[in-house]
């Protein structure tokens, strides 16, 4: 019996020989690049859903009101 997509591990591992879980990378690792204008107002990149199967790169400005 052969399956290329398979992989069978068998037998008993001892707590230190067991894979931990992976960690949480949902988070970004750098904070968001922005910039002050004036007051609060900030300015700073962002991306937008998928256009055609190509992401696209928008500015928003932020203003409190």
């Amino acid at each position: 019996m052969e399956v290329a997509d398979t992989i069978i591990v068998t037998g008993r591992r001892r707590a230190s020989q067991r894979l931990q879980p992976l960690p949480d990378l949902t988070d970004p690792l750098l904070p968001r690049a922005q910039l002050r204008l004036f007051g609060d107002a900030q300015l700073g990149p962002d991306v937008g859903p998928d256009a055609g199967g190509t992401p696209s790169i928008m500015l928003r400005l932020k203003i409190p009101f």
